[in-house]
């Protein structure tokens, strides 16, 4: 049977001129003004809201707490440790050296006995063969067992691993951080860190524990099945990157879209252990790696293949299964060796963002072990006398010093997105999940340098304690017209703003998508007005391409050859894969995807494969950012969401991207984030200036 697909609603055929006028009025300063008025009225009112909401907003694991009712009881333990006549803690004895390490013996026994275990010390360059076990520490303590003939108490998460890893009739020796590392030891939590990639490394096998079963076993099933199917040869059927539609599911002998087997499946991927920092470096470091889900298990490949199948074939759209956190994970494990084991730290920490760790300090202490040469020179401090704040401060001072660069201002979140109000503007809150991506994550980065010609290296002095960064740049114009900010729905993972679990009744749901619908439609076209307020771009270029190249930041969509159209009435190829997205999105957006098969069978699939390509690109440059155009010199880019009207475009010596400032008073500037300017990624300012004899005057720029 074909796939029975929904109407799109009324907003769909509202007349043009309606759009028209809205548009019209939309694209005003006067419209931008109090829209940012309001903005900024409404901020502090907002504010203990949005540091309660921010994490769940935009993180991507929203869908394990749904997990957490339907997870088995825990097992009663009070009764497996009767006969155990020992003290109620176990003490530790200091470690005999700084590579020295203790690994645990798990001691056979039939299942639902009591766990026992011993403990022994091993120089880490002389270790026996054992098994490093990467988990999570879960949400429940105060679960006992014996260690050597003491009793600890453990994590209710950590019981249940050692339980399904127990063999009847022989030891398992494991290393398992909170039981080989004393918690209670801020020294040694030190310098254990400092091991861990040597820990996971000389491991034969590192065992990666997801849970107990819950809802997920159907999604074990289907995981299997799809990573068959990935190995097969199945392009007869259907393209390497083509996207499919319901039908395609049934040809290749795949569950329907509304079967339970895709929601396992999701509920698989957005187990909590994807989310935390911590798994990162254990995975990517490991020799081999076995995935035990309850009584389940699988190859780590077998998981990666089957998440990078739904990724190629853009499945998420019809099933709603996220794959992007196993492969996020897979892509570091490929980066690590590239790198053969030293990447750079900065894009490191920039695709981990959206991790979780239990002290914020973790989120850079857990991936200093990846990037062993760039990161040599810091030492990881759990005391209590250096703050979170204080290391996020000295990493960036860091950074910059270490590589004479200032890329690390790129990874600045919007302020209205900031946990740590104390930090200086200049400095990222780590803890700080952002819905967009920094463009230093983009292919095309590397290609960039703004600041070339006036200097390569970052002229930098750090005054006041650290908190005031000052450098020197040029200011190139300041901020005319803004557009509404990119947050609404696009059919790919981890952009719905799903505000759901707030509203209580089918008619408010009903009233708040009309609104935002309404919305959505208004942005893109408000951001082509904009752009087309000037019939050439600085005065040469057309303006329907250069916007395009714009709002996916000049991303290279032709890099595998254009795709072949029979007919098609637009000249330029670009402009076909723009052409293609507004056609599938007018659709494909509304109600959060609802109308999404409307779309698919209002489009051929080459216009399909044209606009998810436009749509991936367009989404990873622009999502959670504005569209601009500046006064004097009528350069268009994308800016940050917090980007006002009057704030100031520069070039920062050592900035491969232009910047946003914004002037706080006594020679002092606030830091707002990084932009992309077209026209001047790649020293153009500088060219520009040179040829037409203009006077380009240098800023000491002080940053607060």
């Amino acid at each position: 049977m074909p796939q029975e697909v929904a109407e799109p609603g009324n907003l769909q055929f509202l007349p043009e001129w309606i759009w028209q006028l809205r548009i019209r009025w939309a694209s005003t300063l006067t419209y931008q003004t109090i829209r940012d008025g309001i903005s900024d009225y409404l901020a502090p009112a907002s504010s203990s809201w949005k540091i309660r909401q921010i994490r769940k907003r935009f993180n991507p694991d929203l869908k394990y707490m749904a997990l957490i009712e339907a997870r088995p009881e825990p097992v009663d333990v009070s009764t497996q440790n009767e006969g155990i006549s020992t003290p109620a803690v176990a003490s530790y004895q200091c470690l005999p050296s700084c590579d020295s390490i203790r690994l645990l013996h798990l001691l056979p026994g039939p299942e639902g006995s009591p766990i026992q275990t011993t403990l022994s010390v091993h120089s880490i360059s002389s270790l026996p063969p054992y098994e490093a076990l990467s988990y999570c520490w879960g949400r429940k303590s105060g679960v006992p067992i014996s260690c050597n003939s003491h009793l600890i108490s453990i994590q209710e998460n950590l019981f249940f691993a050692l339980s399904a890893l127990r063999w009847r009739d022989s030891e398992r020796i494991l290393w398992a951080d909170a039981i080989c590392i004393n918690q209670n030891d801020d020294k040694e939590k030190s310098t254990q860190v400092q091991l861990m990639r040597s820990i996971y490394e000389c491991s034969t096998r590192v065992v990666v524990w997801l849970g107990q079963h819950a809802k997920s076993a159907q999604g074990v099933d289907l995981l299997t099945r799809i990573q068959q199917l990935a190995l097969e040869d199945y392009g007869k059927m259907v393209g390497r990157d083509q996207a499919l539609g319901p039908e395609d599911l049934r040809a290749l002998g795949l569950p329907s879209v509304n079967s339970t087997e895709w929601r396992a499946l999701d509920s698989l991927f957005g187990r909590e252990w994807f989310t935390r920092v911590w798994i990162i470096q254990e995975l990517v470091v490991s020799k081999d790696s076995l995935v035990i889900c309850g009584n389940r298990s699988f190859s780590w490949t077998e998981l990666a293949r089957a998440a990078q199948f739904i990724f190629q074939h853009s499945l998420t759209a019809i099933t709603q299964v996220d794959p992007r956190l196993p492969i996020k994970l897979e892509k570091l494990r490929q980066a690590h060796l590239t790198f053969n084991g030293d990447q750079p730290i900065l894009p490191l920490l920039l695709e981990t963002r959206n991790s979780f760790a239990t002290r914020d300090r973790d989120k850079i202490f857990a991936l200093m072990g990846l990037s062993g040469s760039e990161t040599s020179g810091l030492v990881p401090d759990y005391s209590s006398a250096s703050s979170d704040d204080k290391v996020f401060i000295n990493f960036s001072k860091y950074h910059m010093e270490k590589t004479g660069a200032l890329d690390i201002l790129g990874a600045v979140e919007d302020h209205s997105h900031r946990l740590k109000k104390q930090l200086p503007s200049w400095v990222p809150d780590w803890e700080v999940h952002p819905p967009g991506l920094p463009l230093s994550l983009l292919e095309q980065y590397l290609e960039w340098d703004a600041s070339k010609g006036f200097g390569d290296q970052a002229l930098t002095i750090f005054t006041n304690h650290d908190k005031t960064l000052r450098v020197k740049g040029i200011a190139v114009d300041t901020v005319l017209h803004i557009g509404d900010s990119f947050l609404e729905y696009v059919p790919l993972p981890g952009t719905a703003q799903d505000w759901y679990p707030y509203l209580k009744t089918e008619a408010a749901k009903k009233l708040l998508h009309s609104a935002t619908d309404f919305l959505m439609q208004q942005r893109y076209r408000q951001w082509e007005r904009i752009a087309k307020r000037s019939k050439k771009y600085r005065g040469d270029e057309d303006v329907l391409p250069t916007f395009i190249k714009t709002v996916i930041a000049d991303a290279n969509l032709l890099s595998d050859g254009p795709i072949s159209t029979s007919t098609s009435t637009v000249s330029s190829p670009i402009e076909k894969y723009y052409t293609a997205w507004c056609k599938y999105w007018n659709t494909a957006s509304e109600q959060q995807g609802k109308y999404i098969f409307t779309s698919y069978n209002s489009t051929t699939p080459t216009e399909l494969q044209m606009a998810v390509k436009f749509m991936q690109a367009h989404h990873k440059a622009a999502y959670g950012r504005r569209f601009f155009t500046s006064k004097s010199h009528d350069y268009m880019g994308l800016c940050p969401s917090l980007t006002r009207k009057g704030d100031v475009l520069v070039i920062l010596f050592g900035g491969r991207t232009p910047f946003i400032l914004r002037k706080q008073g006594r020679g002092q500037w606030k830091f707002i984030g990084e932009c992309y300017t077209h026209g001047l990624m790649s020293g153009e300012f500088f060219r520009q200036g040179t040829s037409d004899g203009r006077d380009i005057r240098v800023t000491d720029f002080s940053l607060v």
